[in-house]
């Protein structure tokens, strides 16, 4: 009875580890279908020893980087894109596409890494089935127990949450590739211990939205292939999915500074997305010293009017002064 019990018990994990070992592969097939490419980053190393004329010698060490797709050799440039635009993923001069592409591929690798981990403890788990079965159980071949589970498994309600969940799961690997485009922090001031932003004044407007009980999104993306950034959406509240970007100005007294949000208002325009500009820049007085300029509660007034619909949210330019 003790050994029955016990058979019985790596039976059940072996029913475990035969099903997560399916769903793996139904994820890999989902992303065959979506055409995220088979390969694995492999980082190759050798060294060059040169000769000088003095009869020393010197060893140099080049690393490379590259991807293996359908046994072919794809290197990674270090180059940009000769667009600038993210383009096709497998272009080897698109720096973001190679972004994402790795991106998609790290997320391929951590499946296969499962696939192979439930499959040896599978493979040990049957070893120790057949090599401990009581009188009257016949041997469990692996492989026939694996395709069993896996037509089950295709053939149930499973199937089309799994294949949603590797959509999902896809969805954040770009998302995450493209927030490491992000320009770095030069001066990062953090409003909670999660939350970083940029700027005093972006700290000022996050604090003024939580006070105010407003729920938001910092630097959220603007859509296409440029690679530019909000300082924070918000919900106007007049419908689910209604949303509006906020940009917060802190040096609209600097050309260039002007130029980037008139793209950023091209963009929004484009797109059909619901976008105001909040002017927060210091400004110099009539002795040339640098002035803030704000009311607190006027910024506060500005973010429930948008939220009210009082503001036309079309790319104008509003002051918090």
């Amino acid at each position: 009875m003790a050994v029955n019990t016990l058979y019985y018990e790596k039976l059940y994990e072996l029913k475990f580890y035969l099903h997560e070992l399916a769903a793996c592969r139904i994820r890999l097939e989902r992303l065959d279908d979506l055409g995220v490419p088979e390969g694995s980053v492999i980082f190759s190393t050798y060294s060059k020893t040169h000769r000088c004329k003095d009869g020393s010698t010197s060893v140099y060490t080049y690393t490379n980087s590259y991807l293996y797709i359908d046994k072919t050799k794809h290197y990674i440039a270090s180059k940009v894109s000769r667009t600038g635009r993210l383009g096709d993923v497998n272009d080897p001069y698109n720096k973001k596409g190679q972004i994402v592409l790795r991106g998609r591929l790290s997320l391929r690798m951590r499946m296969r890494s499962d696939a192979k981990r439930y499959y040896e403890n599978a493979r040990l788990a049957c070893g120790i089935l057949n090599s401990s079965r009581p009188r009257g159980f016949g041997i469990i071949d692996l492989e026939k127990a694996m395709e069993t589970e896996y037509a089950a498994l295709v053939n149930s309600d499973q199937y089309i949450p799994l294949r949603i969940r590797t959509d999902d799961e896809l969805a954040e690997a770009d998302a995450e590739s493209m927030n490491s485009l992000r320009p770095e922090y030069s001066n990062g001031i953090f409003v909670s211990e999660n939350e970083r932003l940029r700027s005093k004044n972006e700290l000022i407007a996050a604090l003024c939205l939580r006070e105010s009980g407003f729920s938001y999104v910092s630097e959220p993306r603007y859509p296409g292939p440029e690679c530019y950034y909000a300082d924070f959406r918000i919900g106007t509240g007049s419908c689910m999915g209604d949303y509006v970007y906020v940009e917060i100005a802190g040096m609209m007294d600097k050309a260039e500074y002007r130029d980037k949000l008139d793209i950023k208002r091209k963009i929004a325009a484009k797109y059909g997305i619901r976008l105001i500009i909040i002017d927060m820049t210091d400004y110099c007085d009539a002795l040339g010293k640098r002035q803030t300029r704000l009311h607190y509660e006027k910024l506060k007034r500005i973010f429930f009017d948008i939220q009210l619909g009082r503001l036309a949210c079309g790319g104008e330019t509003v002051t918090a002064y």
